[in-house]
């Protein structure tokens, strides 16, 4: 599961406090980044994250780690979550019909999954 910084609604809430409004590039100043560095942590496309930097702008916005990251499922994630439900129906269909043939077992395989035939 990826984890990206919800950096808009930190600032958003910042700037709900300040009654001021800061831009991406003062943000980026006052952490002491480039503008592009800036937008890679907020969408998420940082392959090296410097926690220092996180931490300065978790200080700037005057916000916490857990308020600033969050969690998003990836198609791999949820692909796993919907074989593990189809596993699981199969697993019911499966158990379904080994009580089914069980029940013909003891009444002779006069079921409608009876295969045999009568002469």
């Amino acid at each position: 599961m990826p984890i990206k910084l919800e950096i808009d609604k930190a600032m958003l809430q910042w700037q709900a406090r300040h009654n001021q409004r800061m831009t991406y590039a003062e943000l980026a100043k006052e952490i002491g980044i480039s503008l592009a560095t800036l937008n890679r942590m907020k969408n998420g496309d940082m392959t090296n994250p410097d926690l220092r930097k996180i931490n300065l702008l978790c200080k700037v916005l005057e916000c916490d780690l857990p308020q600033l990251m969050v969690r998003y499922d990836t198609a791999l994630d949820l692909a796993a979550r919907h074989g593990e439900a189809l596993d699981l129906e199969k697993k019911e269909k499966e158990d379904f019909i080994a009580r089914k043939s069980g029940a013909e077992k003891e009444t002779g395989g006069t079921g409608m999954f009876s295969r045999q035939r009568q002469r």
